[in-house]
């Protein structure tokens, strides 16, 4: 890769619902700013439109950058995917998994100083039908809650939980019905499902603790319809990495997951909101993301 003209440059995409530019330059490259040679912003006007401008430049710079949360990692990603072009993350979301899996500091400017001094790595992306995910998909209840979240004004961790606090007395369990690998058949009643490419949804919440990003593999985890007063243990168990010892927890690994729905479904990928019909092909495509970052276990 050529180290002169534009290919000197990193790219950075941003979502104007992540911050003012002026606000976030200052707090990506401190008060004395940085070399305007060395970086260009571009900013998003509508849904899909990161993946769009990823697509464009991404052979005229040496990193294409997303600052957000993981949907906006998942637009700039879905048009970098299967390229020699590296990802790199400034994270600026509510729950970040991604960022936090590759040990991408939560500091915006350690964040930036990091895209100058790593090494790309090469990560497995899963494809969801025609839609790419780099972090963690799911249905059943983080799908609802990922749903009722997009529709509040306030964003943030606090009010994530809030969401989730608000949902857990009205929510019915699904039926779910899927073929792993053309051989392996699960006919289950869920609270939720994820289908985990990392180990954790965003905030340290790890519903895969034994997935690792570069094994191939897609993760499945079930965790069934449980009693009421099993909550405070099971968000300890998850916080801590340990839900994979609870009684209403299960897994499973793949590298294909069919799943059969007889009727539209409320799904998330990488954090936001889906809906989907027909059956639903699960895939993973080993190492086809070149990213920025560390994988430490």
């Amino acid at each position: 890769m050529s180290n002169n003209g534009l290919k000197n440059k990193i790219l950075l995409i941003f979502n104007p619902a992540a911050g003012k530019k002026k606000a976030l330059k200052t707090e990506i490259f401190g008060v004395n700013g940085a070399s305007e040679a060395k970086f260009k912003i571009k900013r998003t006007k509508s849904p899909g439109h990161a993946t769009e401008l990823a697509k464009k430049n991404r052979d005229k710079y040496l990193i294409v950058t997303a600052i957000g949360g993981d949907g906006t990692v998942n637009e700039v990603a879905s048009g970098l995917v299967n390229t020699d072009i590296p990802l790199g993350i400034i994270p600026n979301g509510s729950g970040n998994g991604l960022a936090r899996e590759l040990g991408i500091p939560m500091n915006k400017k350690k964040a930036f100083d990091l895209l100058k001094k790593s090494t790309p790595i090469h990560i497995d992306t899963l494809l969801l039908n025609d839609h790419p995910c780099v972090n963690m998909a799911g249905i059943g209840f983080d799908a609802r809650v990922a749903h009722f979240f997009d529709k509040m004004k306030a964003r943030g961790f606090l009010n994530y939980i809030q969401a989730t606090l608000k949902l857990m007395h009205t929510y019915k369990p699904l039926h779910i019905k899927m073929l792993l690998d053309e051989t392996q058949k699960v006919d289950e009643k869920v609270f939720l499902c994820s289908f985990a490419n990392s180990r954790q949804f965003g905030n340290n919440a790890f519903i895969a603790p034994d997935a690792k990003l570069n094994d191939g593999l897609i993760h499945i985890a079930i965790l069934r319809p449980f009693p009421w007063y099993a909550a405070p243990v099971l968000a300890w168990q998850l916080f801590s990495k340990k839900i994979h010892l609870s009684p209403y927890y299960q897994s499973f690994t793949a590298g294909k997951c069919i799943l059969d729905l007889e009727k539209e479904l409320e799904m998330h990928i990488d954090g936001e909101p889906k809906i989907v019909q027909g059956p639903v092909q699960i895939t993973v495509k080993p190492s086809s993301l070149r990213v920025i970052g560390t994988l430490s276990h």
